[in-house]
């Protein structure tokens, strides 16, 4: 791997970690307000439960997708 390549990955990496971060900040927010809009008859509760369930693996699997790509950008780096 290049040493550009490694930093474009490394960087899209770190991107991809903070953007899981600012959903994991306002977490509580989002599935609070889907809460709200099932309980005011906005949506069903089988959507209620969908979107709550998508939003809860969405930013971790984010997460460890950031990290994946920047241990692959530093062993490319290293090797």
């Amino acid at each position: 791997m290049t040493l550009k390549s490694a930093e474009i990955i490394g960087l899209f990496g770190l991107i991809v970690s903070l953007a899981s971060i600012w959903l994991h900040w306002g977490m509580q927010y989002r599935l609070a307000n889907i809460e709200d809009r099932q309980k005011d008859g906005h949506i069903t509760e089988q959507a209620a439960v969908a979107k709550m369930r998508f939003w809860k693996y969405f930013a971790p699997t984010l997460t460890l997708v950031g990290l994946a790509l920047m241990g692959a950008a530093a062993y490319g780096l290293l090797t």
